[in-house]
């Protein structure tokens, strides 16, 4: 997933030193043979998102959030080879995705693209958030965050790149809604109470609240 190469300290990875996946390793194989490479990259997004956010080098960025969909997938969206694993492994898998989750909570962005970018961040973790749910409030609370961090008033909508960011973050609440599964049940009520209030503001916007009852609807199916 990450090519290993010697650079110097203070230098913004390119393109070329990213790789998003293996061919010569199993989707869904023991996790034993890919743990390495996962911790390569939650220590890559750690040590160098301040490089990268600064550069503002959204390619890599978007990449890194492609390769983290799929290691997320290939280890959660099983659940029964997950849970069938030994307890040492998921203590190991638990440690590593709770630490890389506080530091996509812990970010301060406030610029449109790359507030967007980390509510895809936080979307791809839903399946690990199905088999942990003690997070799932945390992820809610930011996505709220971030879509308040965005101005809803424009001058000319058509063209607002913030209004479409929005939106984007407001998708994510599906996204998350889908993959966390019943882990997202016992905070349906504060995401109502949130969007009323909201709604009161005149900060919720009606394309946005579409989006957030479609995730309602998803959240609904779940509970059956």
């Amino acid at each position: 997933m990450l090519k290993r190469e010697k650079v110097p300290p203070g230098t913004v990875f390119p393109l070329e030193a990213l790789e998003l996946w293996s061919d010569d390793i199993e989707g869904r194989g023991d996790f034993s043979q890919y743990r390495s490479r996962l911790l390569e990259l939650v220590r890559f997004v750690a040590s160098y998102k301040p490089l990268i956010a600064g550069a503002k080098d959204l390619p890599v960025m978007e990449s890194m959030q492609l390769a983290l969909e799929n290691i997320v997938i290939s280890i959660f969206d099983g659940s029964n080879e997950f849970g069938g694993g030994s307890s040492e492994v998921q203590l190991a898998l638990y440690r590593i995705f709770e630490g890389l989750l506080q530091q996509l909570l812990s970010l301060k962005w406030t610029e449109r693209t790359l507030v967007e970018v980390l509510g895809h961040y936080l979307d791809a973790l839903g399946p690990f958030l199905k088999h942990f749910p003690a997070a799932v409030g945390s992820v809610i609370n930011k996505l709220f965050e971030l879509l308040n961090s965005l101005p809803f008033v424009v001058k000319d909508p058509s063209t607002s790149t913030a209004r479409y960011a929005r939106l984007q973050i407001c998708t994510s609440f599906i996204r998350i809604a889908k993959a966390a599964d019943k882990s997202i049940l016992p905070h349906m009520k504060d995401i109502a109470d949130t969007m009323a209030h909201m709604q009161r503001e005149g900060c919720l916007l009606c394309g946005e609240h579409n989006i957030l009852g479609e995730a309602f609807l998803v959240m609904a199916s779940t509970a059956g």
